[in-house]
């Protein structure tokens, strides 16, 4: 089942899971009421430290940084 799963997806069920989780995390960004702590819970996270290791890895960027970026973009 998990070949299937990497056939048709092209990842991992966890790296699937993952980036989904970062989708959402880059999303929550973009409100300025929210902590980054609270996005990092929200996405199942217990600390802001392992939250923005998995977002840099994912991204590329530290979530502080592309918290700015986006709002410099609007």
């Amino acid at each position: 089942m998990l070949s299937r799963f990497h056939q048709k997806v092209g990842m991992t069920p966890l790296h699937y899971l993952t980036r989904w989780r970062m989708q959402l995390a880059r999303e929550w960004l973009n409100d300025p009421e929210l902590a980054m702590i609270d996005i990092a819970e929200r996405v199942g996270y217990s600390s802001e430290a392992a939250f923005s290791r998995a977002f840099k890895r994912e991204f590329g960027l530290s979530p502080g940084v592309s918290r700015s970026q986006m709002k410099r973009a609007r």
